[in-house]
């Protein structure tokens, strides 16, 4: 049985800004970026997820398997939703996330599952220290929009906490 906790947000971005944190326009910019990226990328992940799923028969391992999975989908769609709040402001960003998204569906099509697991293994290996780093300088990173440093703060947690799956 798996030890992760599926958690549904209601993230609220009601007239987000572009620079949620209007101190730190630069890091704003950056989250934002991942917010675009994390849509396709989380996608792309549960393709792959999904397909691995088939070559499984430990009982234990498919549990696992399906709830990083939905994990990762709960992310996706968070990130979509702040995508989409921002689009709303900013139409023209629309091409962004459509373009974000059909990257890695491209990125999907042009290679096997094994490939798909180990560039999953070798992003999800670089986050932690990444996302630890931002994690522990929160402090000075994040501010002005509280629901959209908590998207980035609670999503960082998750990917910390999954790694062990």
């Amino acid at each position: 049985m798996s030890n992760l906790t599926i958690k549904q947000l209601d993230w609220q971005f009601d007239d987000v800004d572009f620079y949620f944190n209007p101190e730190n326009r630069v890091f704003s910019a950056f989250m934002n970026s991942i917010s675009f990226m994390a849509v396709g990328l989380e996608r792309y992940f549960c393709k792959a997820m999904k397909d691995a799923e088939a070559h499984i028969s430990d009982p234990r391992v498919l549990d696992e398997c399906k709830m990083f999975n939905r994990q990762e989908m709960v992310h996706s769609k968070a990130h979509y939703k702040h995508c989409k709040a921002l689009i709303a402001k900013y139409p023209g960003l629309q091409e962004a996330l459509d373009r974000c998204i059909e990257m890695f569906d491209e990125h999907y099509e042009a290679h096997d599952l094994k490939y798909h697991l180990s560039y999953m293994g070798g992003l999800e290996s670089a986050f932690t220290p990444l996302f630890g780093t931002i994690i522990d300088h929160r402090d000075v990173l994040f501010g002005g929009d509280s629901e959209v440093s908590s998207l980035f703060l609670w999503h960082f947690c998750e990917e910390i906490e999954h790694r062990s799956s």
